[in-house]
């Protein structure tokens, strides 16, 4: 079984598997959410650089556009 770590690592070798968010202030920012049992990882691409970097981790049943992304 993967653990968080090991999913954060895999989204170098496809790192498009996910969709950019659907919620506006997110796609905006081309956020992308990989899913981790009850955590989203939170990140982006960076194509120029053909690097992925995660923005957070965060618990999914949280208000996380409010709470997290309003700083952005």
């Amino acid at each position: 079984m993967m653990d968080i770590l090991q999913t954060a690592k895999s989204l170098d070798v496809m790192p498009h598997r996910f969709p950019i968010s659907g919620d506006p202030p997110l796609a905006e920012l081309a956020v992308r959410m990989a899913p981790y049992k009850d955590f989203l990882i939170a990140y982006g691409i960076d194509e120029d650089a053909s690097t992925v970097f995660a923005y957070r981790v965060l618990y999914s049943k949280s208000d996380i556009k409010k709470r997290y992304f309003d700083k952005i």
